[in-house]
């Protein structure tokens, strides 16, 4: 038989090979013949050519297929088909030429518990009995079978996979240089122009992107078509039809729930109850519109726009991926847009604030101006009056001599005690208001080589006194010198002050590090303060004791906090009556060598 080599529609003899063939047996090789098919591993059988009945089995048939040999012999070789496949074997039959052996190729079987399995036959005419028989010879390719269709299954599986990758990879490529593509600017028309480019003909092969301006109105920035007539067109269209916020229409309802909008079928009876006159339904129906994608621009969950993307001469659907690619793609372009629009939106206040900022620094220039130019007259006004005050004490000394009493000499001495009293506070006060404005001139200042610098100047005032200095280890800084000796001299000079009724004053400066700034602190053994009042010690003529026990003019430590801030620093003051005080100031970090 060479016509029926198809089994399951399947011809695998070519694939899976060609088993052993047998010769036609002789009479006198009957008895190898009777044992090579007894005992033959596969399945063999001699059927009836007219009547297809069994005429023997052997006991590899009866074990591969669940019959008893009683029960084949009562049996067709029919029997052992599936229904489905019994046309195939009556033409294979009817088709059948008579030769020595033939080969029918791969066939479905059936066991008796009704399970299939594949065989490939081979046979070839034999007598038998007196009657016309074939003997055939099964090899179960069940296997075989069985793991060329798993092979063929694990193919198909790759191969889906590996189409599924490249399509990720693809979208992510694209997503990849369009995210690329619209950071490089900052200007967020151009972004939507970019979108519209980037998107024919990947997405679609019309792109469309309108913005919600700030007045609730719709501006369309961008239309991309590869024929400039259909771009006019479009632009027409939505000059003929604008928005409106309340309308019934795809883009209106995109752009108040937020979703996109997918329409596939866009049939002639639709562009009709659109147009509103025979010019509009000619310009619809030039553009060819087929299937429509409405996407939202959302960012941070505002609607800035849509895009608008479609398919009409590809003759294209708008598929599931299409509308995850459009709706990153929107995601994206609208942060960008976002994004520039900030930019746009802080470059304009920048411009503002520096408007502002240079008005105001005229002002405070004016501002400073006059104040020093009224210093400097408050400082003449004042003095003059001071210097006659101061004069006409002196002409009334000389002038009475002897004449005057005690009492009158000593109220002389107290006006000219108090003439200078004044003038020092005037000079206090004249310094306090420069120290504001004086520029900064930083160096590397060595704090000890001040302090002791500042103590050596100090000795005349010191004279005499038992006086204990106490310096630890101080760092060196960038700062402006000079004003930080005016510091140490006001420290200082309060602590050789407030540690007069003692009999041997102790007088520490020590420095440390502390959080990333240099902490200088100046102790004293004196009178002390009460801590309620410590935040009166930094005031402008703010002063804890009276002129007649200590002298000053209240500007010292106030100077000391001006210069300090100046240099980004901060202080403070801790004390308690009678048991001394220390007075703290810190330099940033940044003054640190």
């Amino acid at each position: 038989m060479r016509a029926g080599g198809k089994g399951n529609g399947t011809d695998r003899s070519a694939t899976l090979g060609k088993p052993a063939q047998f010769s036609k047996p002789t009479a006198a090789s009957e008895d190898q013949y009777r044992i090579l098919f007894d005992h033959n591993p596969n399945p063999m059988w001699v059927y009836d050519l007219e009547t297809l009945r069994f005429l023997a089995v052997n006991d590899a048939a009866v074990y591969h297929y669940g019959y008893s040999r009683e029960e084949f012999l009562g049996m067709s070789i029919r029997d052992i088909r599936p229904s489905e496949d019994l046309a195939r074997l009556d033409e294979n039959l009817r088709l059948t030429v008579v030769t020595p052996v033939d080969d029918p190729g791969v066939w479905r079987h059936l066991t008796k518990d009704g399970k299939i399995f594949h065989v490939h036959i081979t046979s070839h005419e034999v007598p038998f009995g007196g009657r016309k028989g074939k003997l055939v010879l099964a090899q179960n390719l069940t296997a075989q079978i069985e793991a060329e269709e798993r092979l063929s299954m694990a193919l198909e599986t790759e191969k889906h996979f590996r189409e599924e990758a490249e399509k990720v990879n693809r979208r992510l490529t694209f997503l990849l240089d369009a995210s690329t593509t619209l950071s490089e600017s900052f200007d967020f028309q151009e972004c939507l122009k970019t979108v519209a480019r980037m998107a024919v003909p990947r997405i679609a092969d019309w792109c469309a992107v309108d913005i919600l301006e700030s007045d609730g109105t719709l501006a369309r920035l961008a239309v991309v078509h590869s024929d400039p007539r259909m771009v006019e067109y479009a632009f027409e269209l939505q000059k003929r039809h604008p928005y409106q916020a309340g309308a019934a229409s795809g883009l209106t309802d995109v752009l108040k729930a937020g979703r996109t909008e997918m329409i596939n079928d866009i049939p002639d009876e639709m562009l009709v109850a659109r147009a509103k006159d025979e010019e509009d339904l000619r310009m619809f129906r030039m553009l060819g519109l087929g299937a429509v994608l409405i996407v939202p621009l959302l960012a941070f969950e505002r609607t800035l726009g849509a895009i608008t993307l479609v398919y009409a001469e590809s003759k294209r659907k708008f598929t599931e991926e299409d509308r995850l690619l459009a709706e990153d793609l929107a995601r994206r372009a609208a942060i960008q847009i976002d994004l520039a629009r900030l930019y746009r939106e802080t470059k304009e206040l920048n411009a503002s604030l520096e408007k502002k900022v240079d008005d105001r620094t005229l002002e405070l220039q004016a501002a400073n101006g006059e104040l020093e130019a009224f210093s400097y007259s408050v400082s003449h006004d004042l003095r003059a009056p001071l210097r006659h005050i101061h004069g006409y004490a002196d002409l009334l000394a000389r002038h009475t001599g002897n004449a005057l009493d005690e009492k009158g000499k000593r109220y002389l001495g107290l006006i000219s005690a108090s003439v200078k009293e004044m003038g020092v506070l005037i000079d206090d006060l004249l310094m306090f208001s420069r120290m504001g404005r004086v520029e900064m001139r930083k160096s590397t200042v060595d704090l000890r080589d001040t302090v002791e610098s500042v103590i050596n100047s100090m000795s005349q005032e010191t004279g005499g006194r038992v006086i204990e200095w106490k310096i630890s280890r101080l760092p060196v800084v960038q700062a402006d010198q000079n004003m930080l000796r005016l510091v140490f001299q006001n420290l200082l000079g309060n602590a050789v002050k407030y540690t007069r009724p003692r009999e041997r004053a102790v007088i520490e400066i020590d420095g440390k590090l502390n959080d990333g700034e240099a902490v200088i602190c100046v102790r004293d053994n004196g009178v002390g303060f009460d801590m309620k009042y410590s935040d009166n010690l930094f005031g402008v003529f703010q002063r804890l004791h009276s002129s007649e026990e200590f002298e000053g003019s209240g500007i010292g430590l106030a100077n000391v906090r001006r210069i300090i801030h100046r240099h980004g620093g901060r202080t403070w003051a801790e004390g308690e009556v009678d048991r001394g005080a220390a007075v703290y100031f810190s330099l940033p970090e940044s003054s640190r060598v």
